[in-house]
């Protein structure tokens, strides 16, 4: 819901399914979206898919019967593996990675418990042209952004963990 509403003040038409009909019909009251049953949410054309709260969502099955263009939602695990990542880019399909765009929380998280800082907004800010960097590489090479995320992450981790060996 709360993504819904920030979309319904940006002036978005939305199409809705849940699996607690209670909350999709709070939507169509209260943002009047268009309910729509959860088997046909994935075939529906839309300019967005956006899964919230349900990994796992988009198989090799499901992929193929997406009719949105971009994939970009608040669900952990949105895809079932790296494959379907390359399904929905060889579908011309573009999909912003779910640990990416869901960064921020851990983030802001992170950085007041951790580091008592009291606001993130530099940090949380640097997820956007994080985000930019991942598609336009994704499009130079010619692969999904899903794996040149996490070819990216790992790289990362690799380079924090060659940092902390001690040297001899």
């Amino acid at each position: 819901m709360a993504l819904a509403r920030i979309l319904k003040r940006q002036g978005m038409e939305l199409l809705v399914a849940d699996s607690d009909a209670a909350r999709a019909q709070q939507a169509q009251k209260e943002l009047g979206a268009q309910v729509l049953p959860a088997e046909t949410i994935l075939s529906a054309p839309c300019d967005v898919f956006a899964p919230c709260a349900l990994g796992g969502v988009l198989t090799a099955d499901t992929a193929d019967q997406l009719q949105a263009r971009i994939v970009c939602g608040a669900a952990n695990n949105v895809l079932s593996s790296i494959e379907v990542g390359d399904i929905l880019a060889r579908r011309g399909i573009l999909y912003a990675p779910d640990y990416l765009v869901n960064a921020g929380a851990l983030i802001r998280g992170s950085e007041f418990y951790l580091q008592k800082r009291q606001k993130s907004t530099g940090s949380v800010e640097r997820i956007y042209e994080r985000t930019r960097r991942i598609l336009q590489l994704a499009a130079e090479r010619g692969s999904s952004p899903a794996r040149i995320a996490d070819e990216l992450a790992e790289a990362r981790v690799r380079a924090a963990r060659a940092a902390r060996q001690p040297t001899t």
